[in-house]
């Protein structure tokens, strides 16, 4: 129902300008003690104050899940290395692990709803087969993009494209 509320526009997003930097930072912390249960380093590089405009919340939605499917997926002894960084007129989020990748023929199919690769597999890792999806509707949402690279046992990156926040001086809505 969210991802169709998404879709549809229904869902109303906030437009507050905040420091992404700030949220990765938080929510890979957030994330660590998970990553270390499973013997799994969480690295995070990140650029100072990367401005955006948009949903805290749904942001952080898209970040949890980048973050909580490469540490499901990822066998004990891998790493996971968290990148925001400037780029152009917007700002790249990358979450890129050292896993068992993603076939290239799954590839295409993966942001479609209900899709999983391993079904067999992913009954005990557990999900619905839409957080990427999801993922997709909202960075759509912000302007944005999310995007896939996998090389087949050696890892996959998904790479999130966002728009730099205007300046607060034109907008005059910043929260911190």
């Amino acid at each position: 129902m969210e991802l169709t509320q998404l879709d549809s526009g229904e869902i109303q997003l906030e437009h507050d300008i905040f420091d992404l930097t700030e949220l990765v930072a938080t929510t890979a912390d957030q994330m660590k003690l998970l990553a270390e249960d499973k013997q799994i380093q969480l690295e995070v590089q990140l650029s100072p104050q990367v401005k955006v405009q948009g949903d805290r919340y749904r942001l952080k939605q898209v970040l949890l899940n980048l973050i909580d499917n490469a540490i499901k997926y990822c066998p004990a002894g891998t790493r996971i290395q968290t990148r925001l960084a400037p780029a152009d007129s917007g700002c790249v989020l990358e979450v890129k692990d050292d896993g068992p990748g993603i076939p290239r023929g799954e590839i295409q199919r993966l942001f479609d709803r209900f899709y999983r690769i391993d079904k067999a597999r992913s009954r005990e890792i557990g999900g619905s087969g839409l957080g990427l999806s999801i993922c997709k509707s909202i960075c759509e949402a912000h302007g944005g993009r999310i995007e896939v690279e996998s090389d087949p046992g050696r890892g996959c990156a998904f790479r999130v494209t966002l728009p730099l926040a205007p300046s607060p001086t034109l907008s005059g809505r910043e929260t911190q």
